[in-house]
């Protein structure tokens, strides 16, 4: 048959064994490729996906980066203002511990040249600053016989000043009251005001209170009496009576430091007389109300004049009580001195 067409050549009956052998591999061929082509596919979808996830976890990690750095940064610049603060409360700290030290030294030099002095010596301590600057910062305790304030005063008590002004609901009728409630003096009688009388009023008494009204810790201010020759000081017990003859003592509720007749005294019972080296003519009155003290203090020489010692309940106001006007030689006022560091206080305002 050589040389005739091919569809002149007859179909085999059965294929030759390697026809189905050729086919059998390229079927397998195709699905080998096939498979590759698949893995593949797969493959890139992988590697895509991998690729995607791990951009997000650095996005995500970078985000808390930041919020840490951010975080850090902002406790940093805490911290560094706290040790600030605390650089600057240690430098106070040490200031006033300077201080301190100075005035223990100050103060046990001069406890030593007083013990080298007569037993009357021991009973007059002279403070150090000018009458204007004088003011109690930590309590006036009688160092020496209950009579001698301490040297220095002026610097351990410097926290306890108060502005004390007066209470015209209180004021005897024959009082008058400067515009700032600073100074009374005495006056005429007002008699259109007899009819306005209250529980609150000194109706005997020319004595008026003060608006303060103490109840703890530690007060202290500063009255000038001038050359008046009659005068009283003090504080009284809120609930202290008012009205009628009053004595003026503190079973009564009053605890006062008086000039009269020419003479200083302390209403105690019986009342207790005092010789100042030098005429007042500023009295310093410091009340500590948890140690049942009050203290009065010459401001014109700086030294302590007499301590009453009680146990305070209630509140407890400034007492000025005027004298009587003896044919007008006692017309002076009675004038509270400015006090404008007021702090370490408890007191309200009525």
């Amino acid at each position: 048959y050589r040389g005739s067409p091919a569809w002149l050549l007859p179909a085999p009956a059965h294929p030759h064994p390697w026809v189905l052998s050729s086919f059998r591999r390229i079927a397998e061929a195709d699905c080998l490729a096939n498979t590759a082509s698949l893995h593949s596919v797969h493959l890139s979808y992988h590697k895509e996906k991998v690729k995607r996830k791990r951009e997000m976890i650095v996005r995500e990690f970078g985000k808390l980066h930041q919020l840490l750095a951010d975080e850090e940064k902002l406790l940093l610049q805490k911290l560094e203002g706290e040790e600030t603060q605390i650089l600057v409360m240690i430098s106070e700290n040490l200031a006033r511990v300077t201080e301190q030290k100075c005035l223990l030294v100050e103060l046990i030099l001069e406890i030593k040249e007083k013990m080298q002095q007569p037993v009357e010596g021991l009973l007059k301590v002279r403070l150090c600053h000018q009458p204007s600057q004088f003011s109690p910062a930590s309590a006036p305790r009688p160092l020496l016989c209950g009579q001698v304030a301490g040297a220095r005063l002026g610097h351990m008590l410097r926290k306890f000043k108060v502005d004390v002004t007066l209470d015209p609901e209180t004021a005897h009728l024959e009082l008058i009251l400067s515009e700032d409630r600073k100074s009374v003096r005495r006056g005429g009688r007002k008699l259109l005001l007899l009819l306005f009388d209250s529980p609150k009023r000194f109706n005997c008494a020319p004595v008026v209170l003060g608006l303060q009204a103490f109840f703890s810790g530690r007060s202290y201010w500063e009255v000038q009496v001038g050359d008046k020759p009659e005068w009283g000081l003090g504080l009284c017990k809120e609930s202290a009576c008012r009205k009628g003859n009053i004595v003026f003592s503190p079973q009564n509720g009053y605890w006062v430091l008086r000039l009269q007749n020419g003479g200083y005294e302390a209403l105690t019972c019986p009342v207790s007389c005092l010789t100042p080296s030098v005429r007042p003519r500023c009295i310093g009155v410091f009340l500590d109300y948890e140690a049942g003290e009050i203290s009065f203090y010459n401001v014109s020489d700086r030294s302590h004049l007499y301590t009453f010692t009680d146990k305070f309940s209630g509140k407890l106001r400034p007492f000025f009580y005027l004298g009587s006007l003896m044919g007008g030689k006692n017309a002076e006022p009675l004038v509270i001195s400015w006090m404008r560091d007021t702090q370490g206080t408890s007191c309200v305002v009525l």
